[in-house]
């Protein structure tokens, strides 16, 4: 790793400070360039993507990246630099929000073309007082060139390993409810039998169809990706995220499995293969 960029990545010096706050002015976000990503290092070199903090969800998003070794690098950071690898959809290839990017990598500021998915979930990642460090394909990877790509598509699986925990995208709530849901995923994977706890929320929510709004909720985009078994399948620590509601994703996989197991709940796609991932020894079990 570069002398700069081992300074980004453990401090926040007055240099790189002053650089972001240059870039997150106004009038120069507005004469901004598309940013030019500088060529990776090393064939063992990977971007992370470092998220400033805003004290309003509706702040512009700034950030800046950073290059360091895979194999020298992260066994290095600590506990509060480690990075966050992200599972989403990329939905729709509408490129029309921007995210303001500093000059860490390339000693200059510029715009990079995001999707409103992507902004999104940026703006519920980010913190309000504290920087986060995330690998996201769509930013780290410099998506102009084919050559990078089909350099670092193979190493993602590693990418997803090391991550000191990663956050699976499922979207905004859209219509559901999804503290309840994530309530009932909770509630069952923790009883000891699915039939008791089927009962429970029938007493409980006697209006409520669940059986109807569950799998509508497994039918997200998401769990439909061709890089589940990659993503979550290696990762090490997973934390769901729909709107604002969170829940650890080894709770999800505990509860797909009585799912999977009970009489009266139909198949669906994202139960198993969610079970498949279990069965496998790829994700965390119960």
């Amino acid at each position: 790793m570069a002398l700069a960029d081992q300074k980004c990545l453990k401090k926040s010096g007055t240099h790189t400070a002053e650089s972001e706050m240059q870039c997150g002015d106004k009038d120069q976000a507005a004469a901004l360039q598309p940013y030019e990503y500088r060529a990776l290092h090393t064939p063992n070199t990977v971007r992370v993507f470092c998220l400033d903090p805003a004290e309003v969800e509706v702040d512009p998003l700034t950030g800046h990246l950073i290059q360091f070794d895979r194999y020298d690098e992260l066994a290095k950071l600590d506990h509060q630099q480690e990075y966050i690898a992200v599972s989403y959809v990329w939905g729709e290839r509408d490129l029309s929000e921007r995210l303001i990017l500093n000059g860490t990598e390339n000693n200059h500021c510029g715009y990079l073309r995001i999707t409103p998915n992507v902004k999104v979930m940026l703006e519920h990642f980010r913190r309000r007082h504290k920087k986060i460090y995330l690998w996201i394909d769509a930013i780290c990877l410099n998506q102009n060139d084919e050559a990078e790509k089909a350099q670092q598509i193979p190493l993602m699986g590693e990418i997803y390993q090391h991550a000191r925990k990663s956050y699976f995208w499922l979207g905004l709530e859209d219509g559901f409810e999804a503290a309840k849901i994530f309530a009932y995923f909770r509630l069952l994977a923790v009883t000891d039998f699915s039939r008791t706890v089927t009962y429970k929320v029938r007493h409980d929510h006697p209006d409520a169809d669940y059986v109807k709004q569950i799998r509508q909720f497994l039918e997200r985009p998401w769990f439909f990706r061709r890089w589940i078994l990659q993503e979550a399948g290696l990762s090490r620590h997973g934390l769901m995220w729909c709107g604002h509601h969170k829940m650890q994703y080894d709770l999800f996989v505990m509860a797909c499995r009585k799912l999977n197991e009970a009489e009266n709940f139909p198949e669906t796609f994202a139960i198993e293969t969610t079970v498949k991932l279990c069965n496998f020894n790829f994700c965390i079990t119960a």
